[in-house]
């Protein structure tokens, strides 16, 4: 059996040689190991409230600036010659539904049904890919042929044995805004740094521990200086932003 890490922090990946990181992870962990990675998880649910609570009446106060920033940008046109959709086979008559995405409380790009009155108004989000790979990663997190410990795409997403039905797109969209640019962007960054931090009185225990789990260091900053438009792009097509569609 693993020895017991009885230092402070996150408790480090147990591994054995010749065995490689995979699906399998959590059954080489001690309960002890469990137990700390609960609290960190604990920890960093601290934390993100802390942060949503802080930034989100500033977000508020600042909507109308960021929509005008977000107008001072021209809109582009984007030709779609097809583009590729994937959709589970009972939603195959109306492939285009974007009823999905409002469920909860919404995706990266859209806000959902179940938000709390007075924030945002509900919109939906529909996700179209370039191409056939793109929209099979968009809907199973994988390359069609790829896998982990021996499971296909379909296996891991527990939809092995399920028909899917793919559609192909032909059109033009108007007012386009292009967020894959530090151009576009720009504007919106400069508003976005006028929101201040979180003062986090007494600074949390648990939050300052998700700081430092996080290897993001505990500093009284006096705003978001670090919103610039690079940043802004590499958080948009950072793939890890997807989440599971129908």
């Amino acid at each position: 059996m693993a020895k017991k890490n009885n230092k402070g922090g996150p408790p480090k990946r147990i591994t054995r040689p010749g065995r490689p990181l995979g699906i399998l992870e959590r059954e080489r962990f001690t309960e002890s190991t469990l137990n700390r990675w609960n609290a960190v998880s604990r920890d960093l649910d601290e934390l993100h409230a802390v942060l949503f609570f802080g930034l989100q009446p500033e977000q508020r106060r600042l909507r109308k600036e960021l929509i005008v920033a977000l107008q001072t940008v021209p809109a582009a046109m984007q030709d779609l010659s097809q583009w590729v959709r994937i959709v589970t086979y009972q939603y195959s008559l109306e492939p285009l539904s974007s009823a999905g995405s409002l469920r909860d409380v919404g995706g990266q790009f859209n806000a959902g049904s179940e938000l709390d009155p007075g924030t945002l108004a509900a919109w939906p989000a529909l996700y179209i890919a370039e191409d056939f790979q793109t929209a099979f990663r968009e809907k199973f997190q994988l390359a069609q042929t790829g896998s982990v410990d021996g499971l296909t795409p379909q296996e891991l997403a527990l939809e092995h044995g399920v028909s899917h039905g793919t559609v192909f797109v032909q059109g033009r969209l108007h007012s386009v805004f292009d967020m894959t640019t530090s151009r576009t962007l720009a504007a919106v960054a400069r508003v976005l740094r006028r929101i201040k931090m979180p003062s986090c009185i007494g600074r949390p225990k648990a939050a300052a521990n998700a700081w430092r789990y996080s290897r993001i260091c505990w500093h009284p900053v006096p705003s978001l200086n670090s919103w610039m438009p690079h940043l802004l792009v590499r958080l948009m097509c950072a793939w890890t932003w997807i989440q599971p569609t129908r």
